[in-house]
């Protein structure tokens, strides 16, 4: 199973976890996102990949994720799909809070 935590290009300045929810207060350059495979679960069934949910906290960031690329600043967020290639580049100096969510948690908890 591959490591959540953020690429190596990102520095992780704090971890902190709420239940399977792990946030990281990062700085750095660019980190790619490779796709995550889906894994099986305890009880076999198959697991969906987590999304990554990324905020600037200072300076702006850049992403791209299916030939979608747009920068977003103070007030905005993004949520990608770890299914799908992704790049997430902070600006030089800037911090970024980023969490990896299951998706299985953030399934059950939008209503419809």
């Amino acid at each position: 199973m591959r490591n959540p935590e953020p690429a190596p290009r990102l520095s992780a300045l704090r971890r902190s976890e709420i239940g399977r929810v792990t946030i990281y207060a990062v700085t750095g350059a660019v980190t790619h996102g490779a796709p995550h495979q889906d894994s099986p679960s305890p009880d076999g069934r198959r697991r969906e990949p987590p999304y990554l949910f990324a905020t600037p906290i200072r300076g702006g960031l850049r992403y791209i994720q299916h030939g979608r690329s747009e920068r977003i600043g103070d007030g905005e967020y993004v949520l990608l799909s770890q299914k799908a290639f992704f790049e997430l580049e902070i600006d030089g100096g800037g911090e970024a809070l980023v969490a990896h969510i299951p998706a299985a948690d953030l399934k059950g908890r939008i209503a419809s």
